[in-house]
């Protein structure tokens, strides 16, 4: 399955969201956002209760191919420039 955000951000989550997965009870309402500034792109969690997991110990920039663990979905990165 491939989403495409339709703005400058992308919130993912069990409900309400634009990416949401209802069954996924490990995953918080709203769990997290994807936002796009200047070209950059960042995560935040949105004070979930399980916590959003990257490939990495620290804050940085989402790039390309990055994996993403949330709730118990594992979802990967694709950035276009279409």
């Amino acid at each position: 399955m491939t989403v495409c955000a339709r703005g400058s951000s992308l919130q993912i989550g069990r409900e309400g969201g634009d990416l949401n997965f209802p069954g996924d009870l490990y995953m918080s309402g709203s769990h997290c956002r994807i936002e796009e500034s200047s070209g950059r792109f960042s995560l935040t969690d949105l004070n979930s209760r399980n916590g959003t997991y990257v490939r990495i110990k620290s804050e940085r920039e989402l790039g390309h191919g990055d994996y993403l663990f949330i709730g118990r979905k594992l979802l990967r990165v694709e950035l276009n420039t279409n």
